[in-house]
């Protein structure tokens, strides 16, 4: 069902409309005028779905409409923090996968970078891959770190009991389990094999290296 736009939301609309037809290769005023668009639906008195709206009035996708809505919010996060704004849709794309604090790292390291002082999405997208690369490495190590910190910790005997495999890898816990087996298969026996002693020895070995 359309719902008719109030006389302050149609003038907004016309404004915003009169924006996108003078503007279509403008990318951040074009994309800028679709999100505010978007977001008071101002589209709801003639389409019921923006979608619909885009693709009638402008000959807009789904996938190109965001893009573009993309690619502002580009410009809007960069402000003006940088001396060199995207000149178009395709240089500001890539920087649609950062966040917007990475967006102005990266802006600025494409400027510092750029051959010959030439800026293209090419060269965009390689800079964005090394951030996300860079970014991926950092959270790996945090996360190892952390569970570094927390396998290292005192742990208290409830703790450990029952909970082996949240502090042991994979071979060290089959190694234990080896170990106890055999423990408990020279107690059926008697201790025939093998003295209490020798083992306990053993046992004080593994402790005095684990404790080293």
């Amino acid at each position: 069902m359309l719902l008719e736009l109030s006389t302050i939301e149609q003038s907004e609309l016309d404004q915003l409309e009169s924006i996108i037809n003078q503007n279509v290769g403008a990318f951040y005023k074009v994309g800028s005028a679709l999100a505010k668009i978007r977001d008071s639906r101002l589209y709801r008195d003639s389409h019921s779905t923006f979608e619909d709206y885009c693709k009638d009035k402008w000959d807009m996708g789904r996938n190109y409409t965001n893009k573009l809505i993309a690619s502002a919010s580009v410009i809007e996060s960069l402000g003006t923090i940088v001396p060199i704004q995207p000149t178009n849709e395709a240089q500001a794309r890539p920087l649609t996968k950062l966040l917007p604090e990475q967006q102005q790292q990266a802006w600025q390291q494409v400027i510092d970078t750029a051959p010959e002082g030439k800026i293209t999405a090419h060269h965009v997208s390689m800079v964005v891959s090394g951030i996300k690369k860079e970014s991926t490495e950092n959270e790996i190590e945090k996360q190892v770190n952390k569970k570094r910190a927390f396998v290292n910790r005192k742990l208290t005997e409830d703790e450990l009991r029952g909970n082996l495999e949240l502090y042991l890898d994979k071979d060290m816990k089959t190694a234990f389990d080896n170990f106890y087996r055999e423990i408990q298969r020279i107690r059926l026996e008697k201790w025939s094999s093998v003295t209490k002693e020798a083992a306990l020895y053993m046992i004080e070995l593994t402790k005095s290296l684990i404790e080293a």
